[in-house]
């Protein structure tokens, strides 16, 4: 009648296959553990036994056997899937990269050739799941191409190196025009000879009045000798 939407109809396979393989991609070990091999999702698991025993062996580290099986699958069974097979490459991706993720966490350093091995992968391509998940923020880590290794990087170092790049362009305005001001003065052969005790105006009598002026004439160049205390020609004849 309407109103009724008629959808295409789903087994109990295809749901244990949809959601291990999307549960496989999205989840770590622990949640892995609890949410399907534990969960509702188990029983429905024994109906498709090739996906359950990737589930089990991504669980328990065999990482070479489970991307095997994933891959035969996705090139295979999977390719064939009426609503899988759009999906699978991608989501075969999504799993290997959860287990680069998950076989380096425990660890400071790893050599992406070992890695490789235990993948029973490529170097090549253990290096692009890493390079994925680093700039996707969720692995903290600095990929050494030349020495094939991956080196976890803290959270603090990251954020110290931030703090100091913040700093240095902070400072960088005001040495920069200090820089411009020095190049000025030398451009003009500007220097400052002196450093005037008192104030430049009025009051021109006195010790004071006569170092701030004789400062004032070194800066243009002039000689304040033969000048008295009171800023005026000592070989004036007095009047």
């Amino acid at each position: 009648g309407a109103g009724v939407v008629v959808g295409w109809p789903v087994s109990a396979e295809d749901v244990a296959l949809y959601g291990a393989l999307c549960s496989l991609a999205e989840l770590d070990r622990s949640e892995l553990k609890r949410r399907v091999l534990d969960g509702p999702l188990r029983p429905l698991l024994d109906l498709v036994p090739e996906v359950r025993d990737i589930v089990v062996d991504v669980y328990e580290s065999r990482y070479g056997r489970a991307l095997g099986a994933a891959k035969g699958l996705t090139l295979g069974a999977w390719a064939l899937d009426l609503h899988l097979a759009p999906h699978a490459e991608l989501l075969r991706k999504h799993v290997y990269d959860r287990c680069v993720l998950q076989y380096f966490l425990p660890y400071k350093s790893v050599s992406l050739v070992k890695v490789a091995a235990a993948f029973d992968s490529d170097v090549a391509e253990v290096e692009a799941a890493a390079a994925t998940l680093v700039m996707a923020g969720k692995l903290s880590a600095r990929i050494d191409s030349g020495a094939k290794t991956l080196t976890a990087t803290s959270a603090e170092a990251r954020s110290e190196a931030l703090a100091a790049v913040s700093a240095l362009a902070a400072d960088f305005p005001a040495e920069a025009r200090t820089l411009l001001l020095r190049m000025s003065c030398i451009e003009h052969d500007l220097v400052i000879r002196g450093r005037p005790l008192g104030p430049l105006g009025g009051g021109g009598g006195g010790p004071a009045g006569g170092l701030a002026q004789g400062s004032m004439l070194a800066a243009y160049g002039q000689d304040p000798q033969g000048y008295g205390a009171n800023g005026q020609d000592s070989n004036m004849d007095e009047m």
